[in-house]
């Protein structure tokens, strides 16, 4: 049996339950031994094997668990009469798993008790010249209308995996758990061309008294404006 084939089977193995249903489920003319003969076409050069097309696909996208669990089911339970049907869903599952991954607005905000700007410049260059963040740029904020409030913004995109994937990631850096209180201080939310602005420091009117104060502040504590992600 292949690697993808084995790959697939760990994924597998972590959930019984959707396993036993989905194989409860699964249509007649799918075989217990994989073989999936389509309805009405007795031609044996037309018989598909469920287990090379699942093979083809792990192969490409073993990386995409989120895609896999989203779609999984479909493709266990489709009620396939034939075998062009199975080519389609197998090519819907990896065109969704090569689209290029959207942009994230990340927000990280830290602990007022011990955070510093050494501290956090260190952090947000971490976060921004991780391998697995492809391309962004963030900016530190202070102020805000009930005070002093240190956290970053982020526009970034990042390599393609679940949100909470990425989160744990972030929280993994090194030096973060000494700034940041807890996980939940960290936002994460798909960006928009509001967001894109908004580090920018273009946002509503009443704000703006903010961000002039955050642009003083990191001029006098020699605070780069905008980070970006070092090449």
């Amino acid at each position: 049996m292949s690697l993808s084939v084995l790959a697939h089977l760990n994924w597998v193995k972590a959930r019984p339950n959707f396993i036993s249903r989905s194989w409860e489920r699964m249509p007649q003319h799918v075989s217990r031994k994989g073989d999936y003969q389509p309805g009405g076409l007795q031609d044996a050069n037309q018989t598909c094997s469920y287990f090379e097309m699942l093979e083809s696909v792990y192969a490409h996208q073993y990386e995409f668990p989120d895609v896999i669990n989203n779609m999984a089911e479909e493709w266990y339970i489709a009620d396939l009469k034939q075998c062009e049907e199975m080519e389609t869903l197998k090519t819907k599952i990896l065109s969704k798993s090569h689209e290029q991954p959207p942009e994230v607005f990340l927000t990280i905000g830290f602990n007022h008790q011990v955070w510093t700007i050494p501290k956090v410049i260190e952090i947000i260059q971490r976060v921004i010249d991780n391998k697995f963040v492809i391309s962004g740029n963030g900016v530190f904020e202070l102020f805000r209308q009930n005070g002093e409030h240190p956290h970053v913004h982020f526009v970034l995109q990042h390599s393609p995996m679940s949100k909470s994937k990425f989160l744990e990631k972030i929280w993994a850096i090194k030096g973060i758990k000494n700034v940041v209180l807890k996980k939940s201080f960290i936002d994460y939310k798909i960006a928009t061309s509001v967001h894109k602005e908004y580090i920018l420091g273009i946002k509503q009117q009443s704000k703006m008294i903010y961000v002039e104060r955050d642009k003083a502040y990191r001029n006098a504590n020699d605070i780069p404006h905008l980070f970006y992600k070092k090449l």
